[in-house]
């Protein structure tokens, strides 16, 4: 079981012997040979030696002063060991390289180590070390060539995954010829880093095409849309039937995969699923807030079952993230066995908890009744225990977001305490908008309740009663009783009517249009992240910003508000803002 060794203070020869205790030697993104680290350890370039004592230090909590000590002399060294003439120095570099931005990314500050992980990427090819060793290099011994499958790997997921979350990094492509490296430098199957790299392929179209602002909501709810989705969702469903049984994982087998060093890795191979099937079927989840859209020509028989649908892969998706997020906190709060080290090791799991969040959120507190009665019939849960789940699943993603960033803070009193610090870091974002939808959800609490304390009211039942019929035939029935009533059987003035009556079934009770109905113009706080300067104070936390960037998830709110006070930075919102702020208004129909 993972148990990383705890230290008051350490020094270099307490870290030299200590080094295997360290879980970053034998973590799935550690570009080195820990045995032949140690056995070879005074022919090793003293920056590889000192970047990772750095790296070290930081991974077992020992004072800060100590980390930025190793840190100053790794760059020192850094600077005096980028000229090279052979591939073994150029292998070198790149390996410090890799670790420097790995250090960065360990405190919750990737942004800084960009220019190292691009360097390394860059060298990678310059030197053909994307090339797989067994084709030109067989006089190398086995660990040497698993050492440079090793590094291609690593550099190119971190390059790739930063990409698609960001857009601030080329990425060359993938490697056909590079075997997997093994699972862990001890032997194992093949890593799971190999096969995510592969999953990423399939991500980068998934997330370019949810970003992309449709023309219409008729092309949203549109067969073709449909059909672009379903291919989308079988590439995944696909990757993960071929993936080796070695890197499945579920939460009863948690606990016993956790003895391996790829931890990190084979819990990827859970989470970026669902993280990409939810991105794929966000936007159509987002159309069930739209009143309109249940009087209009789109809401058919077809498109009602596509919208529900996307709501119960959406919510079995999540619910399937909470059962192995639930686990996790009960090895680290109840049994003890996972400390912070481990959590700043998963900090990619975030994304997963932020996805997974965003779509039990958006269900709890946006999607009309609706569309919610028919998610209910057909999953078969009654209301209570429905909304019971989302908000139990909720707490579970908040506490593990909560871990994630006091661990990469290096907050070990609020790590302890199992409470979020106000230092800034990468999941930080993500935590401020969670802890905004868990309080848009207490809030819908008290709505419901208090609609359920309110007296019956008949012509509120019997207008109810409409909206279950096809649209065509309410916009009839309006048509024969308002040109009885009124003289007037114009379209808009129908139109107008059956919009009254749909928006009369509480919705005008909730606080949907509360939120949503100002979605073209954000009036709140944008989330980014903070890019702080690491060397602006070697004894203390309080770091300087150096800038604020989008926050790094592979989705943000597309558009949404969130609690009526944030919304989030990135060049898309603004457009998705736009789109919604239409559909609400005018259902556009193009």
């Amino acid at each position: 079981m993972y148990l990383p060794v705890r230290a008051a203070q350490l020094n270099e020869p307490d870290l030299n012997c200590h080094l295997f205790s360290s879980s970053f030697m034998f973590h799935s993104m550690c570009p080195i040979h820990p045995v032949r680290f140690m056995l070879n350890f005074d022919d090793e370039p003293p920056a590889l030696r000192y970047i990772i004592f750095a790296f070290t230090a930081f991974y077992q909590n020992s004072p800060l002063q100590n980390v930025n000590e190793f840190y100053q002399q790794a760059k020192k060294e850094i600077l005096n060991s980028a000229r090279f003439s052979n591939e073994k120095g150029a292998l070198k570099y790149i390996q410090t390289l890799f670790v420097k931005y790995q250090f960065y990314f360990a405190r919750g500050q990737p942004a800084a180590g960009i220019d190292d992980l691009t360097e390394a990427m860059q060298l990678i090819q310059d030197w053909k070390l994307d090339i797989d060793p067994n084709v030109n290099k067989n006089s190398l011994l086995p660990y040497e060539k698993d050492e440079r499958r090793r590094i291609y790997w690593v550099v190119y997921y971190s390059v790739k995954s930063i990409s698609l979350r960001t857009g601030m990094v080329q990425v060359p492509p993938i490697s056909q010829e590079m075997q997997p490296h093994s699972q862990c430098f001890l032997g194992g199957g093949s890593a799971a880093i190999c096969e995510t790299s592969n999953l990423l392929q399939f991500a980068g179209p998934i997330i370019e095409y949810a970003r992309k602002t449709p023309d219409s909501l008729t092309f949203l709810l549109s067969s073709e849309h449909q059909d672009a989705i379903n291919k989308h969702v079988a590439n995944i469903k696909n990757w993960q039937t071929n993936l080796p049984d070695h890197l499945r994982i579920s939460p009863e087998k948690l606990p016993e995969l956790l003895k391996s060093g790829d931890f990190s890795g084979i819990l990827d191979t859970a989470i970026l699923p669902v993280i990409f099937t939810c991105i794929t079927y966000r936007s159509v989840l987002y159309t069930t807030f739209i009143p309109r859209l249940l009087h209009s020509p789109l809401r058919t028989c077809t498109t009602t079952k596509f919208i529900v649908s996307a709501m119960e892969v959406c919510l079995n998706e999540s619910q399937g993230l909470e059962k192995l997020f639930r686990q996790l906190l009960t090895m680290t709060i109840t049994e003890r066995k996972l400390d912070s080290g481990f959590w700043r090791g998963v900090a990619n799991i975030a994304n997963g908890c932020f996805e997974a969040a965003t779509v039990s959120w958006f269900m709890y507190c946006r999607t009309l009744p609706y569309f919610w009665d028919r998610y209910k019939k057909k999953s078969g849960r009654c209301d209570k225990k429905a909304r019971e789940a989302i908000k139990s699943r909720m707490e579970v993603f908040q506490q593990c977001l909560c871990l994630l960033q006091t661990s990469q803070c290096g907050d070990e009193t609020k790590f302890s305490a199992f409470q979020p610090t106000n230092r800034e870091c990468l999941v930080s974002p993500m935590l401020r908008c969670v802890n905004e939808m868990s309080s848009e959800i207490l809030k819908h609490d008290e709505i419901f309740q208090a609609e359920t304390q309110m007296p019956r009211n008949i012509e509120l039942e019997k207008n109810a009663a409409l909206i279950n019929k096809p649209s065509s035939e309410v916009l009839a029935d309006l048509d024969s009783k308002y040109s009885t009533q009124n003289s007037c059987n114009s379209t808009s003035s129908i139109y107008d009517n059956y919009l009254n009556i749909t928006e009369s079934r509480s919705y005008s009770n909730s606080s949907i249009s509360k939120y949503s109905h100002n979605n073209n113009r954000l009036n709140c706080v944008e989330l980014s992240m903070k890019v702080m300067n690491l060397e602006s104070d070697e004894n203390a936390y309080e770091l300087v910003v150096v800038s604020e960037e989008s926050p790094w998830v592979y989705l943000g709110l597309l558009g949404m508000d969130v609690n009526n006070q944030i919304g989030w930075k990135a060049p898309y919102e603004g457009k998705w803002r736009k789109f919604w702020h239409q559909s609400w208004d005018k259902l556009v129909l193009q």
